[in-house]
């Protein structure tokens, strides 16, 4: 492609919001060019890549707006050292369909056996099927709510902890 011509094309992505395009667009055209792609072709991956680029950063914004404290998977939760949890059952809950449902889950038992990792894994597999994630911990929410109680802005508070589709209080 001409450089003045691809210049224009640059330019025209940038102006259409199309700009994760623009730096795919001298692969792309390699990759059409050597694989003999039609332009219908090209432009179906020109278009792919916009959109996974755009998938790709929603997620990013949502697990930044989670305010995770960290980033742990349900698949790295070590299940044989704790037999007594039932995989299956979490990796149902992996599937999220409780927040279809609109309904809570509650993870109760004792200390140091990673109910913060299942929660965290819940909340990073939403942030990637599109949910809004909230993670607080208790302390903090109830030092929040007390605070918001002598500056009069409980109510702002509380709409801002039912802004979320997952909330995740530890």
């Amino acid at each position: 492609m001409a450089s003045e011509e691809r210049d224009r094309l640059l330019e025209n992505l940038r102006h259409l919001g199309l700009r994760h395009a623009a730096p795919s667009l001298d692969s792309l055209l390699q990759q059409a060019s050597l694989l003999g792609l039609g332009l219908e072709a090209f432009l179906t991956r020109l278009c792919e890549a916009e959109i996974l680029a755009r998938k790709e950063t929603a997620q990013t914004r949502r697990l930044r707006e989670a305010h995770l404290p960290e980033i742990l998977r349900l698949d790295d939760y070590d299940f044989a050292r704790y037999p007594f949890l039932d995989r299956e059952h979490v990796m149902r809950l992996g599937e999220l369909s409780f927040l279809d449902r609109c309904e809570s889950v509650v993870l109760i038992g004792p200390s140091s056996v990673g109910k913060t990792h299942l929660a965290i894994g819940l909340g990073v597999r939403a942030c990637q099927a599109g949910y809004h994630v909230r993670y607080v911990r208790a302390y903090e929410l109830l030092k929040q709510l007390y605070a918001s109680l002598a500056d009069d802005t409980l109510d702002d508070v509380l709409d801002d902890l039912l802004k979320p589709t997952l909330l995740i209080i530890d």
